[in-house]
C-alpha cells in the first residue's frame, strides 16, 4: 500500500478535499466518474499514486473542475507520476 504525504497538493488529499467540498460520497463520484468507488477511495487513501490521465480527467470532470482549481488537481496527477516508488522489486537508493 502507498503511503499519503497530504501535502497541499498532494493527489489523494486534493480528491478528497474537492469531493467532500462538492458534498459526494465516493460511490456519488465513482459513478460520475465512470469508475469504481473502490478506485476513488484508493487514489484517496494513496493506495493508487499515479492513476493514468484518463481517470484522472474523468475525475476532473464529475467534479465539475474548471480554471485554476482543475489546473491544480490535474498537475497534482502529474506530479504523482514522478514520486519514487516503493513498490517490491525498487531499489529506494536508485529513486532517491
Amino acid at each position: 500500500m502507498g503511503s499519503r504525504n497530504d501535502g497541499p497538493h498532494d493527489l489523494g488529499a486534493l480528491l478528497h478535499r474537492y469531493r467532500t467540498s462538492a458534498r459526494m460520497t465516493q460511490e456519488d463520484l465513482a459513478e460520475r466518474a465512470a469508475m469504481s468507488s473502490r478506485t476513488v477511495r484508493d487514489i484517496e487513501r494513496g493506495a493508487v499514486r499515479a492513476p493514468r490521465r484518463s481517470s484522472v480527467e474523468s475525475l476532473a470532470d464529475a467534479l465539475n473542475l474548471v480554471g485554476m482549481a482543475r489546473t491544480i488537481f490535474l498537475a497534482a496527477a502529474e506530479a504523482a507520476r514522478w514520486q519514487p516508488s516503493d513498490r517490491v522489486g525498487i531499489d529506494s537508493s536508485v529513486t532517491s
